[in-house]
């Protein structure tokens, strides 16, 4: 039980009764605390909490001028509730813009369902297995199915004037020659390529989960997203094995021990007698990001199903996607936790199984993760290379957690619920006005729906049910 003394979070493990048709023995490493998974686990996240002093690496590269040394822990950003890979402030940003720090509940489920996207559209297009062929190009939709009937388009297989692809941002593209290597963005004559190159045999892709805006830390796993704070945000030396690259201009990676394909990313290893971390420290923060749990709800009210309600009545929907099925090769995880909270958001109960080995629905997400133009009053305007740029398309945010992480938007400009929902404009201006035109109780009936999707903290004794089933993501008072 030294794991437990060393975070603080005490798990009092309890197996169900043999009566249950659903009980795991208590020698399933589920139902230990001192088992690989769990330790790892923990191990993770410490790493998560940790500070990284100049001794261990903190700052010893200078990556990238405008982000290094920004903080050395993960937890200064993502701080709340204490212990867990939650929200955190807002930040400043280039030109003293704000960026709003998500929270990381769930965010395994946000990779698998990333995850699905990239390997839906790949099934569907790719006729080598490698890249999609240009002759794919058919100006056809994107279109992946979230639940039966819930379609959500990430724009089309066409060429855009400027001859890049018309898909929503949300997906890396990158051109690749007729063998699928990647091919430089800019040719033999200082031009840029484009889809109608010559060389161009077509393009590969992944969908990029984190982020609130295009380019801004856009990896296709947990693995990538720490690896790149490492090294943009800490600025550390670091050794991954897996995701060195072997030759010149290499893309793809092997898969990692937590089931995710990795890209490659260049990194200094040492820098003087200082090492930094390794590939054993990435894989058990990747463990404990993968199996963190994700966010809970509140008991259900009346009021509460009211307002749920009204998300679908206003339009809200059609953006946050509530729910997306997984195929089962996308569940990576070996715990499954079913989390019901009191009035206070304190632990009430938690039962936590063994996946069902089986397709399973993602419940309450609330996302459809891609891009949308909210308006002129989401718009961000600032200077970059000695030009002024325009930044017009921000991610859907989930919106399991909402009322844990105040201020609202993606540069924390609204203050409250009511506030960043009446700020919707562009594509969401007929769900805003819709709300606008709505009577109180409706609107209150919304707002209490919101408040009841929160984050919680782990830091207390819980206990743990061991069963290899779970009940379902909607809460039950």
């Amino acid at each position: 039980m030294k794991i437990l003394a060393l975070s603080m979070w005490l798990l009092l493990i309890a197996v169900t009764a043999a009566s249950s048709s659903d009980e795991v023995v208590a020698a399933d490493p589920i139902c230990r605390a001192d088992s690989p998974e769990w330790m790892k686990f923990e191990r993770g996240r410490q790493l998560f909490l940790k500070e990284w002093s100049r001794k261990e690496g903190f700052g010893a590269v200078r990556y990238d001028p405008h982000l290094d040394h920004t903080t050395n822990s993960c937890s200064t950003c993502h701080n709340y509730p204490r212990g867990t890979a939650g929200s955190g402030g807002n930040s400043a940003g280039y030109g003293g813009l704000g960026r709003n720090t998500p929270h990381l509940f769930g965010v395994g489920n946000l990779e698998a369902i990333s995850e699905h996207i990239r390997a839906s559209v790949m099934a569907k297009y790719s006729s080598n297995g490698k890249f999609i062929d240009k002759s794919a190009l058919t100006g056809e939709r994107i279109v992946i199915e979230a639940m039966p009937g819930v379609l959500v388009d990430f724009g089309s297989l066409s060429q855009r004037p400027d001859g890049l692809l018309d898909i929503d941002p949300s997906f890396v593209v990158w051109f690749v020659d007729k063998e699928g290597r990647p091919l430089p963005s800019m040719d033999e004559a200082g031009a840029h390529r484009n889809i109608g190159s010559a060389d161009v045999a077509g393009f590969n892709l992944f969908h990029g989960f984190p982020g609130w805006a295009v380019s801004d830390h856009q990896y296709p796993s947990i693995r990538m997203f720490v690896l790149g704070a490492w090294k943009t945000i800490f600025g550390l030396p670091f050794a991954d094995a897996l995701t060195k690259p072997v030759s010149s201009g290499e893309v793809w990676a092997g898969r990692s021990v937590g089931g995710r394909r990795q890209l490659t990313i260049e990194s200094i290893e040492q820098v003087g007698n200082i090492i930094g971390p390794n590939s054993s420290d990435a894989d058990a923060i990747e463990h404990f990001l993968q199996n963190h749990p994700s966010p809970a709800r509140r008991a259900v009210t009346p009021e509460i199903l009211r307002g749920e309600a009204s998300m679908y009545e206003m339009g809200c929907t059609s953006c946050h996607t509530p729910s997306w099925r997984v195929p089962a090769a996308a569940d990576v995880r070996f715990a499954e936790w079913s989390v019901e909270l009191d009035q206070f958001n304190n632990l009430s109960k938690v039962r936590i199984g063994k996946p069902a080995g089986e397709s399973r629905v993602i419940e309450g997400i609330f996302s459809d993760l891609r891009y949308h133009d909210l308006g002129d009053r989401f718009r961000e305007y600032t200077w970059i290379d000695g030009h002024l740029a325009v930044r017009t398309k921000f991610k859907t945010p989930p919106l399991w957690g909402v009322s844990s992480t105040a201020p609202y938007g993606h540069d924390g400009l609204s203050q409250t619920l009511d506030a960043v929902i009446r700020r919707h404009g562009g594509e969401a201006d007929a769900s805003a006005r819709s709300y606008a035109a709505a009577n109180e109780a409706d609107r209150d009936a919304l707002l209490r729906f919101l408040e009841s999707l929160s984050l919680f903290s782990i830091n207390q004794a819980i206990e743990f049910k061991c069963s290899s089933k779970v009940s379902k993501a909607r809460i039950q008072p």
